[in-house]
């Protein structure tokens, strides 16, 4: 195929694809911050095969710029599907586990600690598609504002998400709001996409 430095002609014939899917499950936990996503998510997590709640920042960030019309369809579905496939990998290897203590997110929060401290020193990488095969691990995202913009998300893994949009009393919100807005304003901590 010839393109004639057109990088219009380029860009309609790539198409970004992730053809294999290694996660079949997850569940999404949603909110505006502060709304209680983080006293649900572990109660999820403490069910059969459902994984420690993780946040999912990457793919918030994805479907945020997809809304935004600043990445092509096939691009942000594809990155959705690799990020949650990469995030269960990883999850299943034991590396990217929280350790730290205190952390809502913390191995140490799970109501089955062990199995992610039994994970560093089993055998991993080659063997790791066929545990998550046999063990069928249910991925528990925390999300911040995404079942607006998800398209990507659904559009991605499909009948495989659970999505549970948690919503707190409008005047809790509005007291939350503004302790947010005191604390990440114009603070290098508030890691998020402006416009």
């Amino acid at each position: 195929v010839e393109f004639d430095n057109n990088p219009v002609d380029h860009k309609k014939l790539t198409k970004v694809v992730r053809q294999k899917q290694l996660t079949e499950k997850i569940v999404i936990v949603d909110g505006q911050p502060g709304c209680g996503k983080t006293m649900l998510s572990p109660i999820i997590a403490s069910m059969e095969r459902v994984e420690l709640l993780s946040y999912a920042f990457e793919i918030e960030f994805i479907c945020r710029l997809f809304h935004l019309n600043k990445i092509d369809n096939d691009a942000a579905i594809a990155m959705v599907r690799v990020l949650a496939d990469h995030k269960l990998y990883q999850t299943m290897m034991g590396r990217d586990t929280n350790f730290r203590y205190s952390d809502l997110s913390s191995a140490f929060q799970d109501s089955n600690p062990w199995r992610y401290f039994k994970r560093i020193f089993q055998k991993g990488d080659l063997v790791i598609p066929e545990r998550i095969k046999n063990e069928r691990p249910i991925l528990n995202l925390t999300t911040h504002d995404l079942l607006s913009m998800s398209d990507p998300v659904l559009s991605g893994l499909g009948e495989g998400v659970l999505f549970i949009e948690v919503v707190r009393h409008p005047l809790y919100m509005v007291k939350q709001l503004q302790l947010n807005m005191e604390r990440l304003v114009d603070s290098a901590r508030d890691i998020q996409i402006n416009i």
